[in-house]
């Protein structure tokens, strides 16, 4: 895919998260930034932009609420007349799944990266990024992310976590206790909690996402 295309994915995709977080409520949010860890008292703290980007990508798509729905979920019951791209985009949503990765190659002419699914053994993706891509020094680099499958490329929906190599080990023994004590949400929703609390303690935080 060329990067016009790209960008064009990102245009329709941007202003239909605007949209579905319009339905996030206190509640909501309440029991999302807990889980994440991030509420203090009864404030949501979040020290930087790419962490903000996090939390709504996992208010988005991880955060299960009372009922058992998605707000993406939420969103396509209640939004049956959409655009051809924006239903395309938010079938997209609904199928997607997050897993910790590890960057077996990277390709900045193609603005793309191979990455090795270390949650799902011999499973590979190949990720379409402008700005991570044009790093071959992250070969090795380990990166939790929700991906987007389209027909012609696969994307992230929002900003990816990254962790040094030398944490895989770790990362893999302590994330199953980690989800194991918690008492809210589905599996998808106690693993993308655990693993941003994951990359406050041992994730890469010098990198801003484009």
């Amino acid at each position: 895919m060329d990067i016009k295309s790209y960008k064009a994915l990102r245009a329709v995709g941007q202003p239909l998260n605007d949209r579905i977080l319009e339905s996030l409520t206190k509640t909501d949010t309440r029991i999302a930034a807990r889980a994440m860890g991030v509420l203090k008292g009864n404030k949501v703290v979040l020290p930087d932009e790419d962490d903000i980007s996090r939390a709504y990508d996992f208010f988005i798509h991880d955060y299960r609420d009372p009922n058992g729905e998605t707000l993406v979920e939420r969103f396509d019951r209640s939004h049956p007349e959409l655009t051809d791209q924006e239903r395309v985009t938010l079938d997209c949503f609904l199928s997607s799944s997050s897993s910790l990765f590890r960057i077996a190659e990277v390709n900045p002419v193609s603005h793309t990266l191979e990455l090795e699914d270390l949650l799902n053994p011999g499973h590979r993706v190949t990720w379409m990024d402008l700005g991570i891509s044009q790093f071959r020094s992250l070969v090795g680099t380990l990166v939790y992310t929700r991906i987007l499958t389209f027909p012609d490329v696969n994307i992230s929906s929002g900003a990816p976590l990254l962790f040094n190599p030398d944490v895989e080990d770790t990362l893999l023994d302590v994330y199953p206790k980690k989800m194991a004590k918690m008492t809210v949400g589905d599996e998808q929703m106690k693993r993308a909690a655990t693993f941003f609390k994951l990359y406050k303690l041992y994730g890469i935080k010098e990198m801003t996402y484009r």
